[in-house]
């Protein structure tokens, strides 16, 4: 392995379980290089950044930070003693403590023979902030009252007083607007004349073209290309990326949509949020419309405008033609609308519960009525073979089913009830290939038999061109293409995701 190299892994590899996240990737960053990290949601790079970071271990390769071997089961501190540090999107900051505060939380707080000398830590804050090029900073602000990029900064800073001398960043500008980003970018920069290394995994690819010395792609758990920044081009790195030549072909900057000739279920016109929108967007009886973009760029935040879990801004609905402004998940309920939330665990399972009970959770039936137990049962084996969930066992404990056959539940508690529209977000995340096939099977079922208007929100770009008849794609929360069932594939939505 090369010592002058702030990061040098090799044949890092990751399993879990049937699933190999990364499988012999590469990953080198020189001293003093800002170095883009790339690739598709489940490209691996969290997975390697939690490997590099010491959250987890590595079932096989080699890491080296600043010259430092780590062992295969390494510790946090392990890798703040080598002198890396990770900066997450939360930032891990106090906003009612100062940013001197702040600092020493991350460091220490500097001591004499009183308990703590503040004047101490004052100047120990001041001195990791200019290291990064603030002039001038007020060291006792309470972190609360920053704007976004500051607090960054803070953060930055912490990890600097900490003596770091490589730095990760994992979307830093996910929630930046545009000036913002240009005062991060210049102290990051900054630091890199210094001799710090710097790693910006983004999805934003006009910002790694920018700032990036070099960029490194992953696809599929693997390392599929390094490139000089000056020696590449948009073009090439969205091939990368997606795996395929002609992925770098232009797409046009408008896809118009196919109208079909189904009239529209539901739809949005100029809807917006907090930073979502203006959506214009419609939904027909027996097809898959699929809304789709990366991690930051807002996909996820439409369903809760459309279900009124969050308020909007400007804009209307229509569902079957009539003006439409549910108040929350049972308005939508009572008007035909099915939901699935994206994440299974939190707000889905009730894992305490049996199958039957999750199932039922929110039964159609009036309450006064009282149900038969037996018959509930009946019923229920037969649902759960319907939803090809297996064990098909009614009072089985939901917790001891794998996380496949939970999410077939919750799909089927959305849809005992035939809605006419049915809304399932991330379907299929964190669930085996063959699970997976299934829920699409069943998606495209429902539509084709039933005449149901499926709504599919994922980030999973494959899934969005397999499983959708239309998609509409969003960008730093806007909506930025419109691709009908001819014009889709994985390669056309990756293309217009990263802008």
């Amino acid at each position: 392995m090369t010592s002058d190299l702030a990061i040098d892994a090799r044949e890092v590899v990751r399993v879990y379980g049937a699933t190999t996240a990364l499988a012999g990737a590469d990953f080198s960053v020189r001293r003093g290089e800002i170095h883009g990290l790339l690739g598709e949601n489940g490209a691996g790079k969290s997975t390697l950044v939690r490997i590099l970071s010491g959250i987890e271990a590595r079932d096989r390769g080699e890491v080296r930070i600043l010259g430092t071997d780590l062992p295969r089961h390494t510790s946090p501190r392990d890798v703040m003693d080598a002198g890396a540090a990770f900066i997450h999107q939360d930032l891990g900051l106090v906003e009612d403590m100062s940013v001197a505060e702040n600092i020493a939380l991350g460091t220490t707080y500097v001591t004499t023979r009183r308990p703590i000398s503040y004047a101490q830590v004052r100047r120990q804050a001041e001195d990791a902030l200019r290291e990064l090029g603030v002039e001038n900073p007020d060291v006792d602000v309470m972190v609360g009252r920053l704007p976004l990029a500051s607090r960054t900064l803070v953060a930055i800073a912490r990890a600097l007083a900490g003596r770091a001398r490589v730095l990760v960043l994992d979307e830093p500008t996910a929630a930046m607007q545009g000036g913002e980003v240009d005062t991060l970018f210049r102290h990051l920069r900054a630091l890199a004349d210094a001799g710090v290394a710097c790693v910006l995994i983004s999805h934003r690819m006009d910002e790694i073209m920018r700032l990036c010395d070099r960029v490194t792609v992953f696809r599929n758990g693997a390392d599929v290309g390094t490139r000089e920044m000056g020696r590449t081009d948009r073009a090439e790195l969205v091939s990368l990326i997606i795996g395929t030549p002609e992925a770098g072909a232009p797409v046009p900057e408008t896809v118009a949509v196919d109208t079909g000739s189904a009239e529209p279920v539901l739809t949005l016109r100029g809807l917006s949020g907090d930073g979502v929108g203006p959506i214009d967007l419609d939904v027909r009886p027996g097809e898959v419309t699929v809304i789709t973009g990366l991690a930051d760029s807002g996909h996820l935040a439409v369903p809760s405008l459309v279900l009124g879990l969050e308020p909007i801004a400007e804009g209307r609905m229509t569902l079957s033609g009539r003006p439409f402004a549910p108040r929350g998940i049972s308005d939508c309920r009572a008007a035909g609308i099915g939901y699935v939330p994206p994440d299974r665990l939190t707000d889905g399972v009730a894992t305490g519960l049996t199958i039957m009970e999750n199932l039922y959770l929110n039964p159609a039936r009036p309450w006064w009525k009282p149900a038969s137990i037996a018959r509930a049962r009946r019923q229920c084996a037969e649902d759960l073979k319907r939803f090809r969930v297996h064990p098909p066992e009614p009072m089985r404990p939901i917790a001891t089913l794998s996380g496949g056959n939970q999410q077939k539940v919750l799909l089927g508690r959305a849809l005992v009830d035939d809605p006419r529209v049915f809304i399932c977000c991330e379907p299929t995340a964190g669930i085996d290939v063959g699970a997976k096939r299934q829920i699409h099977g069943l998606l495209r079922s429902v539509c084709r038999s039933t005449g149901m208007a499926v709504v599919l929100v994922t980030s999973d770009f494959e899934e969005a061109a397999d499983v959708g008849d239309r998609a509409y794609v969003l960008n730093r929360g806007r909506l930025v293409a419109q691709l009908s069932k001819h014009e889709l594939s994985t390669a056309a939505v990756t293309a217009k995701s990263f802008g």
